[in-house]
């Protein structure tokens, strides 16, 4: 039967948890696309990158002896990752790593409670043949090292999507497993839906009718008369603006488009509404203002910039006091810091600047594989490695 731990359990496993982390990075660490189960890193950093470097690829002044280059995104799910990780496999990464002998012997006296396998591969090229031919390699390099591994793709949840800058919109194929995949129109990511423009249009359509269910259900309850008070109206409102504001940083410049906002803005108004107590002929500015909410686009461009000026924070809680306490650094004499300054950015995340023929990046978001491939003239070099969670 499903149950919970005692409180102490809890604290043995994060006892555990920290010491195993901290034997790891001083043995070298894990790769840095690997984001899942890691200090520092969510998936607002998984998502930012993909984004980033699709932006990049499409950016420039033409095709043709420009820099514009084809971006193809593919996400791999590891079928049956839980029941199928081997023990064995999981004890020999701690071996490799040199962790302490109390803490491997630990380890098989305990139970999988997690096992994170999203993966995603973004290939830039210039040309879409090219695109696809190293996402192939990409794709097959991985199947290689999950054989060995134990493991398998599942290819039924395999998807792909082709970012490009082009009027006419294209398809790329890949192969996993025998199975021919074709790109979307737009993909779910890490909860985000990434489109073939990155206009974002999709990912707030779908959040809005996501949200919408969420506020109808809580405004059943929260009715005009009667019913909890401002403070607790306030607190079950905010499960809908967690909703609407999730990974915002990477999708913020859709927010600047008046046509794509109308919806969730329609929901976080309705929200407002059931936290001041008022009927829907209330203005939404007076509606924010009695709730004491503040206007979503300001939330949304506050942790765009607060992601921006602060690498490796993310912002806490739904706006206000969780998210407005933060600071900027201030410039400093000599050191060109400010709020027109780009920040350096941590160890791999950074888009390849390669060009040519094309270029790879494999990037684990939540999964133990941390797989590197990198394109160039050469053969394919290949770092797979595995960790206990």
């Amino acid at each position: 039967p499903i149950c919970l731990l005692d409180t102490i359990g809890k604290v043995f496993e994060k006892v555990i948890a920290t010491r195993l982390s901290a034997a790891i990075e001083a043995a070298g660490g894990l790769s840095p696309e690997q984001y899942g189960f890691r200090k520092g890193k969510s998936t607002l950093d998984a998502i930012s990158k993909v984004v980033k470097t699709a932006e990049e690829a499409c950016a420039g002044s033409r095709w043709r002896g420009g820099s514009k280059s084809y971006c193809l995104v593919v996400t791999l799910d590891i079928r049956n990752a839980f029941n199928s990780a081997d023990w064995s496999r999981t004890l020999e990464a701690l071996q490799r790593f040199n962790i302490p002998g109390y803490l491997q012997r630990i380890a098989p006296n305990t139970s999988m409670v997690g096992f994170a396998d999203d993966v995603a591969i973004v290939v830039v090229a210039k040309h879409l043949a090219a695109a696809e031919e190293l996402a192939n390699a990409a794709v097959r390099a991985v199947e290689s090292w999950l054989t060995v591994a134990g493991l398998d793709l599942a290819a039924q949840k395999t998807e792909a999507v082709l970012i490009s800058s082009r009027k006419a919109v294209e398809t790329a194929s890949v192969q996993v497993g025998g199975t021919t995949i074709r790109s979307q129109r737009a993909i779910k990511y890490l909860g985000v839906l990434i489109d073939t423009r990155l206009s974002f249009k999709e990912h707030l359509e779908y959040v809005q009718r996501k949200a919408s269910g969420t506020a109808g259900a809580l405004s059943r309850m929260l009715l005009n008369t009667r019913g909890p008070k401002q403070a607790t109206r306030k607190l079950l409102t905010s499960v809908v603006t967690s909703q609407i504001l999730y990974a915002a940083p990477a999708w913020a410049k859709a927010a600047q488009v008046k046509t794509y906002m109308r919806g969730v803005e329609a929901t976080y108004r309705l929200c407002a509404l059931r936290i001041a107590c008022s009927f829907r002929t209330v203005s939404d500015e007076a509606a924010l203002v009695i709730a004491g909410q503040v206007p979503l686009r300001e939330l949304i461009r506050e942790r765009a910039e607060i992601h921006t000026a602060v690498p490796g924070r993310h912002p806490r809680g739904h706006g206000g006091r969780g998210a407005a306490g933060r600071q900027r650094p201030e410039p400093q004499e000599g050191t060109g810091a400010g709020r027109d300054s780009q920040p350096s950015d941590e160890a791999g995340t950074s888009a390849d600047p390669k060009r040519g023929h094309g270029s790879v990046q494999q990037m684990p978001t939540r999964g133990y594989v941390p797989i590197e491939v990198e394109e160039a003239t050469a053969p394919f070099a290949v770092q797979a490695g595995q960790a206990a969670g």
